[in-house]
């Protein structure tokens, strides 16, 4: 008996012992199901799982997912066959909604021409090319996977505009200030009618994914944590600073400014303090984030409003709006010097440290400026629309991206006035590389990667757009011209009185 087990394992790899008589064991065969939809469910035999074992013979494979009609069939495995099945669902039948802006523009669904937007019609699930055409703006194509009911919502850009709008997203009252989060496709919102305080978007769908009351006041102004996982959003009335949990929701903390109408918010280049600039307390305090203490008290230009803190530490630039002035304040010795007059209604601040270059948007003077940081020179880059307000740089710093509000009402910011614009200026020439014509107050404007958002304060929507790259923009695009024509503005005023806040 010994002798034989042993020439059994030997010579037939294995086998069953039958009384006296040894038999060979069966090897096992495989199953492997590819499949499309690529998240379609597989259950060999009632077993989910796209590859599985099986003893030879009859084994029942079956491939289903919502949207789509089930696939069922059998299969005969010969012993240590290894049988792979390629199976594509049929789409069941679902209704496809096409709209466009402006409406009226021919639809082709897969290649045939169906009608005109808006336009509502039968689709089997899977993939569907969209494409949309009307005389006077580009075409637009969109490829989408449907599973059900789908709306499919393309907006048209005028023929020589770069700048790809891709989505509007209504949102909360007054949407003062957006930001992107550095990670993540969401824009995170400002409201100044709030509450809700805060509200967060998905930028792909427009969801709202987060709402967040402050109190009885809304927010005016956000700024991240250096990980991303906090934002701090500024409350001018309470002149303080609410420390968000990304994740949770949850507001963990409130810190007093100790001054007056807080508005905008900077980070130290350590990452340890919070600097926020007090509209009306005419100071910039600097919060302590071991505690939320306010450490400093820096008192600086009138009604200060924009900040940039600089990477090595030591220098606060602030803008000031009602002397239209730009100051920087030492952070070693906490003394503030105004650099540059020159200017009408200061508002935003950003930077290209490597080149020495800050930028500062003018509301009075319709201007943007740049601030040589070597030399101390102040000089006009260019002229845009009335009311230049929110600023940012592309990635690459090649690029300036300015909102302009537009004439406000005649009671002022708060009140519906004229439509604003979006602006892409070339950083080192001042040359307009591409425009938009916004909403009513263009207002909050944030850029990361190839994504573009800004607010339309009076309409209570966010715009969406997709930046092309640069050297694409530097090939030119929409002329100012032609947006202050679509809005139907006059021609700017030099100096004159700037939107209050």
């Amino acid at each position: 008996m010994l002798r034989r087990r042993w020439l059994c394992g030997l010579l037939l790899g294995g086998c069953r012992l039958t009384g006296s008589v040894a038999a060979p064991e069966s090897v096992a065969s495989l199953v492997t199901v590819q499949r499309w939809p690529a998240d379609a469910e597989v259950r060999v035999d009632g077993a989910q799982g796209v590859a599985a074992e099986r003893a030879p013979g009859a084994a029942m494979v079956r491939v289903e997912r919502p949207g789509f009609a089930p696939t069922e069939l059998e299969v005969v495995l010969r012993e240590g066959e290894h049988r792979r099945l390629d199976v594509r669902l049929e789409g069941l039948p679902t209704t496809l909604q096409v709209d466009s802006v402006p409406a009226g523009a021919e639809v082709s669904i897969d290649g045939a021409m169906v009608g005109t937007t808006p336009w509502t019609g039968e689709h089997p699930a899977g993939d569907v090319t969209v494409d949309v055409v009307l005389e006077g703006w580009q075409r637009e194509t969109v490829e989408r996977f449907v599973d059900g009911p789908a709306l499919v919502e393309l907006w048209l850009d005028p023929p020589d505009q770069r700048l790809d709008r891709v989505r509007l997203i209504h949102t909360c009252r007054r949407p003062k200030a957006v930001l992107l989060h550095p990670e993540r496709d969401e824009a995170w919102v400002a409201c100044l009618a709030g509450p809700p305080s805060v509200v967060a978007h998905d930028l792909h769908t427009g969801e709202e994914l987060a709402s967040i009351d402050l109190g009885d006041h809304g927010a005016v102004e956000l700024h991240w944590s250096a990980d991303g996982e906090r934002l701090y959003a500024s409350q001018m009335e309470t002149h303080t600073v609410h420390e968000i949990d990304v994740g949770s929701r949850e507001v963990l903390r409130t810190m007093n400014a100790v001054s007056l109408w807080s508005k905008v918010i900077e980070r130290s280049a350590e990452g340890t303090h919070l600097f926020v600039s007090n509209w009306l307390g005419d100071d910039v305090t600097e919060l302590r984030l071991s505690d939320g203490v306010r450490s400093r008290r820096f008192p600086t230009v009138t009604t200060p409003r924009g900040l940039y803190a600089t990477a090595d530490g030591r220098s606060l630039y602030v803008a000031g709006f009602d002397a239209g002035s730009l100051a920087r304040i030492d952070l070693i010795s906490g003394r503030s010097t105004t650099l540059w007059t020159g200017g009408f209604a200061g508002r935003h601040l950003v930077a290209d440290e490597a080149r020495g270059r800050l930028y500062l948007s003018d509301m009075g003077l319709d201007a943007l400026f740049v601030h040589d940081m070597t030399e101390g020179t102040t000089d006009r880059l260019t002229d845009l629309i009335r009311n230049p307000n929110t600023i940012d740089l592309s990635d690459d710093r090649e690029v300036v991206f300015a909102s302009c509000r537009g004439q406000s009402g005649s009671g002022g910011y708060l009140t519906v006035g004229q439509r604003g614009g979006v602006f892409a200026v070339d950083a080192m020439s001042g040359r307009l590389l591409d425009a938009i014509a916004g909403g009513r107050q263009p207002t909050g404007l944030d850029v990361r990667g190839d994504w573009l958002v800004f607010s339309d304060f009076r309409d209570d929507r966010l715009q969406v757009y997709r930046i092309p790259p640069t050297e694409e923009l530097r090939k030119g695009g929409r002329s100012l011209e032609s947006v202050k024509a679509e809005l139907r503005l006059p021609d700017p005023v030099p100096g004159h009185p700037a939107s209050r806040e």
